[in-house]
């Protein structure tokens, strides 16, 4: 077991407990305030092809945003995780067509929707378990997303809760930083030049 390993392990820990004391309600206006600032910005307008994490208890939700960029004509593309490490930029008409559930019981489409190019997304909507100012993300340690995103030229964005920012997240080779990190009040941008 690595060094890095077991300090992200800590700090995937203190992020739960962290998470633990912020009341549902809170959780709920700081969803709504992220996806606000996202619904709002250039990057979003932009983009044709998104991509975007189906959210689950604990993460900033993504309905609002998966609807309304269904709404707006985009190309939506949802997670497909299989047992093998890979993950499928699957497209959707509608949250509705979320009847699978994948190896961590997160709601996906099923097998038969063919899945697209990474190539062809603009823009990558990434959960994680904290994140740091400067674009490092803590995830759920399976590695989905650092496989996927090294393959996937779309611009980063990561949301994340304003109380689980987190400095120190030691960032490992295969791990990918994030180009952009939104929190409900803040939006954290890498500059173009690094």
């Amino acid at each position: 077991m690595t060094d890095s390993f077991t300090r992200k392990e800590g700090l995937r820990k203190k992020a739960r407990t962290r998470l633990n004391g912020l009341p549902a309600e809170i959780q709920a206006e700081a969803s709504r305030a992220i996806t606000e600032k996202l619904l709002s910005s250039p990057l979003f307008s932009a983009c044709k092809t998104l991509f975007v994490y189906v959210s689950i208890p604990g993460e900033p939700d993504t309905a609002r945003l998966i609807r309304s960029a269904i709404k707006s004509g985009k190309t939506v593309c949802v997670p497909r995780c299989g047992k093998d490490g890979k993950m499928d930029a699957v497209p959707i008409g509608d949250l509705s067509q979320l009847t699978g559930a994948g190896p961590f019981g997160i709601p996906q489409p099923n097998g038969n929707i063919a899945p697209i190019d990474p190539k062809k997304i603009d823009l990558v909507i990434v959960p994680c378990v904290a994140a740091g100012t400067s674009g490092e993300r803590l995830g759920h340690g399976a590695g989905y997303y650092d496989r996927f995103l090294a393959a996937c030229p779309g611009t980063s964005v990561c949301l994340c809760f304003d109380a689980l920012l987190t400095d120190g997240i030691p960032m490992e080779r295969h791990d990918v930083f994030m180009e952009n990190v939104i929190t409900e009040k803040n939006w954290y941008a890498k500059e173009a030049d690094e």
